[in-house]
């Protein structure tokens, strides 16, 4: 059963905000429709302009974006599914119906509409209706807000990841998000590091994404995960840890909102080690006293960080915790040194764990031997209670597996595998593994994936044991290059 462990799964503040989400579309839908018939300056278009923005101004200043999409012929607003009632019914066909015409899936508005005026809203109104009468809707739409016109509000014409979409088609979106979640990571530590304000807009939307993936697959973003990139370790080791965070949070029943928050704290819980000196970082051996000192530092380097992006205090002021948090640990025996006694929030102890679990698995300039992620699993387990909140390193390793995605395995047979998904339904023991093929270069191809659960049926014995797991990193490999 789903741990209901945050505020925002409560179900009287649920309700509230899918009543709010529909007020919102219920005005977006009016605003359309009343600038089909009036001009700007009637005084019931004002009052919808004004209204809608005055609606949507708490669900901005918190979460720094607000999203309204159709997907699988439902309505979406915030991530959140708007409920099937009578007293909306109308409003859901003619945006769908909206939505279809355009060929677009949604639209992503921003905290700049909070400063346009009315107007702003109602020619935005008249241009989306002209764009629906144009032979060619979705260009005469896409031509116009190419120009800038409406800076508060971006079209949103990508496909997300559909049900019926091939494995394939999946793992190539996610590589995509992948990619946009680690460029927006290193603008905002160059903006930062050049003391100028960045904005949280295309981070947002990258995990928004990220998110989808998740709740349609998770083994899918596990692989990405296992990206390790020895010379710029991080802004992976940010993108990997929001990953696991989500999809751990994902696991364990968080709301879709509660995700995106939980993936901006997990992507930028390691901000402030842009004010570390890179010698210190990278350095192979034994860190002195001073310069370890210098590294305990980055947890309130990364709060400070987070303070000056651009974005509203509520927004922020949610972001700043968890990252201070993650290197407190369960027992508060980690750093900085705080002198409380409550328990560090939920957000902070399940960063804590990816952040570990991220670090123990990558090759590090000071740890010649990589550890291999089934060895992380169990050092981890050792700390139960003290370094990591039991209840949700359980809940970890029942999602990555014994042998995690990604974890490299010798087979009795010969072959050599790279776990590429966990056994849900059988032995835990016996993940189903993609087959290497030498390729006669010193390298490997892909082979085929077999299930290592399968039985030879004349015997009635396994076709293949594991005799021992490493890391990919002793081959050479990048998991996520074969997986994905």
């Amino acid at each position: 059963m789903p741990l209901q462990p945050d505020k925002s799964t409560n179900g009287e503040e649920t309700r509230k905000k899918r009543l709010l989400g529909e007020s919102l579309l219920v005005l977006f839908n009016k605003l359309l429709h009343t600038a089909k018939i009036h001009e700007e300056t009637n005084a019931l278009c004002v009052s919808v302009c004004r209204q809608f923005k005055k609606e949507a101004e708490p669900l901005l200043r918190e979460y720094g974006e607000l999203s309204i999409e159709a997907k699988h012929s439902r309505l979406f607003i915030q991530g959140e599914k708007l409920l099937h009632r009578p007293e909306t019914s109308a409003v859901t066909f003619s945006l769908l119906e909206l939505f279809e015409t355009l060929d677009v899936y949604g639209f992503s508005i921003n905290t700049k509409i909070l400063a346009a005026e009315e107007k702003e809203l109602y020619r935005f109104a008249h241009t989306v209706n002209e764009a629906l009468s144009a032979s060619d809707p979705k260009k005469e739409l896409l031509t116009v807000m190419e120009t800038g016109r409406f800076p508060w509000i971006q079209t949103l014409f990508e496909t997300r990841l559909e049900g019926e979409n091939d494995g394939q088609d999946k793992k190539k979106e996610a590589i995509r998000v992948y990619s946009y979640a680690y460029n927006s990571i290193i603008e905002v530590g160059k903006q930062l590091t050049e003391e100028r304000s960045f904005g949280t807009r295309k981070a947002m939307r990258s995990l928004q994404n990220l998110v989808d993936i998740i709740r349609e697959d998770v083994s899918i973003v596990l692989g990405l995960s296992t990206i390790k990139d020895y010379d710029d370790y991080t802004y992976t080791h940010s993108v990997n840890v929001s990953i696991l965070a989500m999809s751990l949070g994902n696991t364990i029943g968080l709301s879709r909102v509660s995700l995106m928050l939980l993936g901006m704290c997990a992507l930028f819980h390691d901000l402030g080690k842009i004010d570390v000196n890179v010698d210190i970082l990278n350095k192979p051996g034994k860190l002195t006293e001073k310069e370890f000192k210098h590294i305990q530092k980055h947890s309130l380097n990364s709060v400070r960080r987070i303070i000056h992006l651009d974005a509203f205090r509520d927004l922020i002021s949610r972001l700043i915790l968890p990252p201070f948090e993650h290197h407190l640990k369960y027992d508060l025996s980690g750093y900085p040194n705080v002198k409380w006694s409550r328990p560090i929030s939920l957000f902070g102890r399940i960063i804590a764990i990816c952040d570990v679990y991220d670090a123990l698995t990558a090759p590090r300039v000071y740890r010649p031997v990589a550890i291999s992620p089934d060895r992380a699993l169990g050092i981890m387990m050792e700390n139960s209670g003290k370094d990591f909140d039991p209840t949700l390193l359980k809940w970890f390793v029942n999602m990555v597996g014994i042998y995690p995605v990604g974890t490299l395995l010798k087979i009795d047979t010969g072959e050599i595998a790279l776990v590429a998904k966990g056994n849900s339904q059988g032995d835990a023991r016996r993940p189903c593994a993609l087959l290497l093929k030498p390729d006669g270069s010193g390298g490997f191809v892909s082979g085929k994936t077999v299930e290592l659960q399968d039985k030879d049926p004349s015997t009635g014995k396994y076709i293949r044991n594991i005799v021992s797991s490493h890391h990919a990193a002793e081959l050479g490999l990048q998991p996520a290059q074969y997986l994905t």
